[in-house]
Protein backbone atom coordinates (compact mmCIF):
# COMPACT_ATOMS: atom_id res chain seq x y z
CA UNK A 1 0.00 0.00 0.00
CA UNK A 2 1.58 3.15 -1.07
CA UNK A 3 0.55 6.35 0.77
CA UNK A 4 1.72 9.99 0.77
CA UNK A 5 3.42 12.69 3.10
CA UNK A 6 1.82 15.51 2.16
CA UNK A 7 1.79 17.80 5.13
CA UNK A 8 3.77 17.93 8.72
CA UNK A 9 2.08 20.02 11.80
CA UNK A 10 5.58 22.51 12.53
CA UNK A 11 4.92 22.79 15.39
CA UNK A 12 4.44 19.00 16.72
CA UNK A 13 7.60 18.20 14.66
CA UNK A 14 9.35 21.03 16.49
CA UNK A 15 8.40 19.35 19.99
CA UNK A 16 9.33 15.93 18.63
CA UNK A 17 13.02 17.21 17.70
CA UNK A 18 13.59 19.25 20.60
CA UNK A 19 12.82 16.58 22.63
CA UNK A 20 15.18 14.32 20.90
CA UNK A 21 17.72 16.21 21.07
CA UNK A 22 17.46 17.25 24.51
CA UNK A 23 18.41 13.37 24.92
CA UNK A 24 21.20 13.76 22.60
CA UNK A 25 22.63 16.52 24.16
CA UNK A 26 22.00 14.62 27.94
CA UNK A 27 24.05 11.95 26.31
CA UNK A 28 27.00 13.34 24.64
CA UNK A 29 27.23 15.50 27.91
CA UNK A 30 27.02 12.44 29.81
CA UNK A 31 30.16 11.38 27.88
CA UNK A 32 32.22 14.73 27.17
CA UNK A 33 31.86 16.24 30.47
CA UNK A 34 33.82 13.96 32.35
CA UNK A 35 36.22 13.41 29.80
CA UNK A 36 36.77 17.07 30.28
CA UNK A 37 37.43 17.05 33.71
CA UNK A 38 40.37 14.76 32.73
CA UNK A 39 41.34 17.14 30.69
CA UNK A 40 45.13 18.66 31.91
CA UNK A 41 44.83 21.78 32.59
CA UNK A 42 47.18 24.45 30.72
CA UNK A 43 46.77 28.07 31.24
CA UNK A 44 44.08 30.35 32.78
CA UNK A 45 40.64 28.81 33.58
CA UNK A 46 39.40 25.99 35.35
CA UNK A 47 38.69 22.60 33.64
CA UNK A 48 35.79 22.19 36.14
CA UNK A 49 33.95 25.49 35.13
CA UNK A 50 34.22 24.69 31.84
CA UNK A 51 33.11 21.10 31.60
CA UNK A 52 30.03 22.51 33.54
CA UNK A 53 29.27 25.34 30.81
CA UNK A 54 29.75 22.93 27.79
CA UNK A 55 27.28 20.46 29.84
CA UNK A 56 24.61 23.10 30.53
CA UNK A 57 25.43 24.50 26.77
CA UNK A 58 24.65 20.92 25.70
CA UNK A 59 21.30 20.93 27.05
CA UNK A 60 19.95 23.76 25.69
CA UNK A 61 21.94 24.36 22.67
CA UNK A 62 20.91 21.11 21.28
CA UNK A 63 17.07 21.26 22.18
CA UNK A 64 16.86 24.77 20.55
CA UNK A 65 18.38 23.60 17.59
CA UNK A 66 16.35 20.56 17.17
CA UNK A 67 12.87 23.22 17.89
CA UNK A 68 14.52 25.82 14.91
CA UNK A 69 15.33 23.19 12.38
CA UNK A 70 12.28 21.39 13.06
CA UNK A 71 10.01 24.43 12.79
CA UNK A 72 11.70 25.61 9.71
CA UNK A 73 11.92 22.49 8.18
CA UNK A 74 8.24 21.65 8.84
CA UNK A 75 7.27 25.19 6.92
CA UNK A 76 9.55 24.40 4.19
CA UNK A 77 8.81 20.88 3.17
CA UNK A 78 5.03 21.68 3.47
CA UNK A 79 5.87 24.67 0.80
CA UNK A 80 7.69 22.40 -1.52
CA UNK A 81 5.36 19.44 -1.17
CA UNK A 82 2.50 21.97 -1.98
CA UNK A 83 4.03 22.31 -5.58
CA UNK A 84 5.83 18.95 -5.78
CA UNK A 85 3.60 16.23 -3.78
CA UNK A 86 5.42 15.16 -0.90
CA UNK A 87 7.24 11.91 -0.54
CA UNK A 88 5.98 8.63 -1.23
CA UNK A 89 5.61 5.77 1.29
CA UNK A 90 5.13 2.34 0.88
CA UNK A 91 3.21 0.12 3.90
CA UNK A 92 2.90 -3.79 3.62
CA UNK A 93 -0.03 -4.74 5.59
CA UNK A 94 0.32 -7.39 8.03
CA UNK A 95 -2.41 -9.91 9.63
CA UNK A 96 -2.43 -10.70 13.05
CA UNK A 97 -2.62 -14.78 12.36
CA UNK A 98 1.03 -14.55 10.43
CA UNK A 99 2.22 -12.02 12.82
CA UNK A 100 0.95 -14.48 15.99
CA UNK A 101 2.54 -17.59 14.45
CA UNK A 102 6.01 -15.98 14.04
Amino acid sequence: MKLRLRRFNPWSLALLLAKMYFFIGALFALVFVPLALLAPQKGAGSPVVMAIIMGLFMLFFYPLMGYLSGLIGGYLYNFISGQKGGIEVEFDAIDEESKNSQ
